[in-house]
């Protein structure tokens, strides 16, 4: 019988970061019940990427790497072209400035495989700069997890794990009408999750992600959190009936007013103030999402550090 292959696909814009995204795959300690394959695709109006990509790539003979180049500045083009390009039964999402550890692909395939998993996600853990302040580095807000509420309603593709050829996972798509603002991956995999597929989180398979400098303060914070309020109002709260969604809203409105008044009281503890509201602003985004507001672009824009 045949190693089952994995597809690691890495969507990059602009970011030199990849070459380390890459190596990090390289890296990878996995038994000989598995082969792996490598799809970086480059979502810049020019092939960028291709000469650093190709470079990082030949320092690993073992690695079979495709470069694939989809312009358009638009991530959903990117991600698709990563399931156009990917052979593999099993397909991991990883981003490009994202490193690996070294079991991050076995710890995915052995939870899949003993638990009888459709779909997984993995942590990413921030690595911030030394110059961070200290309720950036307190509060933690950068790291991504889903959390311990079960079921799982939706996920991220910064560290993902689906089996390719599940009856609902085949035909999915990542939206384009999404791959400026983002969201798309929200959207794919709560697909996945009123398809029936069997999700959960692996807490070893960890990723690790340095934070750039323009996301290490407040404004930031807040500004992604309730656009990621408002994508997860349009896509996971409000899909139900009328009435049912303005349950839903009225039980957002309150979440914002008792995370503000939260905030307030404890105001003399800078990290704890502002974790409550930048919870407040997601809860923010979801109430704007019952009103249609639209989420703000930020993928293709020049800076690469600018897309979340």
């Amino acid at each position: 019988m045949s190693a089952p292959l994995i597809s690691v696909c890495i969507c990059t814009f602009r970011r030199k970061s990849v070459c380390e995204t890459i190596a990090s795959i390289a890296r990878q300690k996995v038994g000989p019940e598995i082969s792996l394959e490598v799809i970086v695709v480059d979502n810049d109006v020019e092939p960028s990427a291709k000469d650093y990509v190709e470079a990082t790539a030949a320092k690993f003979a073992q690695l079979d790497l495709k470069y694939v180049h989809a312009p358009a500045r638009n991530i959903s083009i990117a991600r698709n072209a990563c399931l156009d390009h990917a052979n593999g039964e099993w397909i991991a999402f990883i981003d490009d400035d994202e490193v690996a550890t070294e079991q991050w692909l076995q710890h995915h395939y052995d939870t899949a495989m003993r638990d009888n998993l459709d779909l997984s996600f993995g942590p990413v853990i921030s690595v911030y700069p030394d110059h961070a302040p200290d309720w950036i580095r307190e509060i933690d807000l950068h790291s991504i997890s889903v959390g311990d509420r079960r079921p799982i309603l939706t996920g991220h593709t910064s560290n993902a794990f689906f089996k390719r050829q599940h009856p609902v996972i085949a035909p999915l798509r990542f939206s384009e009408d999404r791959g400026r603002s983002g969201g798309e991956d929200t959207q794919f995999f709560h697909q996945c999750h009123l398809g029936g597929a069997k999700i959960d989180e692996v807490k070893a398979a960890v990723v690790h992600e340095p934070v750039a400098d323009n996301r290490l303060s407040l404004d930031w914070l807040v500004k992604n959190k309730f656009r990621s309020g408002i994508t997860y109002g349009k896509v996971v709260v409000y899909q139900g009936s009328a009435l049912r969604n303005l349950f839903k809203l009225a039980a957002s409105v309150v979440k914002v007013a008792y995370l503000m008044v939260l905030a307030a009281l404890t105001i003399a503890s800078t990290a704890t103030s502002r974790r409550h509201y930048v919870r407040a602003m997601f809860h923010s985004g979801i109430v704007a999402a019952f009103f249609s507001v639209k989420e703000a672009e930020y993928y293709g824009n020049l800076s690469p550090t600018a897309a979340d």
